[in-house]
């Protein structure tokens, strides 16, 4: 029997694992809203707000942490180049003013390491572990000094789930183990569990799994479209309609309308540009955030 470190509760954890998604959820004609913010180390706020006049700098989701094939976890601490400290703190000063809906973390996941074994069995204890880990980096990035309670967007990790070897679609069974482990790890702590992946990668690793959890979905360049990067003139605009070929594609059995359909990435050069949909954000948590 695994012991699970609880941490105080400080958000709901919306329910969830491998729900096969037969209806998509209903939203309401206001939900044609939503806010831009950033990821990762790039665009920082200022060359967000060059790109992107108009538009404020509401939300931002920094690398809290990353698995290693070799079986290994490692913390970014707040203010390092992937979890950076201008965008941390021009949305936590956002939030904290009464707009968008602050910081959040996403935590890279990879394949089942050689150094476990490979079975089904393997791949929970493997998600597991990696999960327990990314709910204390989050921790202990949140009481970092000088950040301290600066992830507000409802207390929420991101499994960040790509190809290029961190995974393979192999053994769906075992990726399916790790990925059931890992959410398990993470609500387990009082924690909200996303995410982020393409539709194409989610199919490889994880066939017609439905999802189940807050969806934030990777998509083209914008530049090979328009480029400019596309960025809305208002920060009321369409959900999702500003992307490749008219819209956000969403991946097990979620769709735009649904209110798991939390948020999507499009790139401008190194840049990566994130827009949440913000009804659905305050549907989904009870919240009534605001641009």
């Amino acid at each position: 029997m695994r012991a699970t470190r609880r941490i105080a509760s400080r958000r709901f954890a919306i329910g969830i694992v491998f729900v096969l998604l037969s209806a998509t959820v209903a939203v309401p004609a206001w939900a044609d809203t939503g806010i831009l913010g950033a990821d990762s180390e790039n665009p920082t706020a200022t060359v967000f707000a060059t790109n992107c006049p108009g538009n404020n700098f509401d939300s931002y989701i920094g690398r809290i942490g990353y698995a290693s094939s070799n079986g290994s976890t490692t913390i970014n601490l707040p203010g390092t180049t992937w979890n950076a400290s201008e965008q941390l703190n021009i949305a936590h000063t956002r939030f904290v003013d009464g707009h968008g809906i602050g910081d959040a973390g996403y935590f890279p996941i990879v394949k089942l390491p050689s150094s476990y074994p490979q079975t089904e069995q393997g791949g929970t204890e493997w998600g597991i572990y990696e999960g327990d880990q990314a709910a204390s980096y989050l921790e202990t990035d949140n009481s970092t000094s000088g950040y301290v309670n600066y992830y507000e967007s409802q207390w929420t990790i991101y499994a960040d789930i790509e190809g290029t070897g961190w995974f393979t679609g192999a053994n769906e069974i075992i990726n399916e183990a790790e990925w059931a482990g890992f959410v398990e790890a993470v609500q387990g702590n009082d924690i909200n569990v996303g995410a982020y992946t393409s539709p194409g990668t989610w199919t490889t690793y994880f066939g017609n799994e439905g999802v189940g959890v807050l969806e934030w979905t990777t998509h083209w360049s914008e530049s090979t479209i328009t480029g400019t990067g596309d960025c809305p003139t208002s920060n009321a605009f369409a959900m999702f309609n500003n992307g490749p070929a008219g819209g956000a594609v969403f991946f097990g059995g979620v769709t735009t309308s649904s209110n798991l359909a939390i948020g999507w990435q499009w790139c401008l050069g190194s840049n990566d540009y994130d827009q949440i949909g913000l009804s659905h954000f305050n549907t989904e948590f009870g919240t009534s955030y605001s641009p």
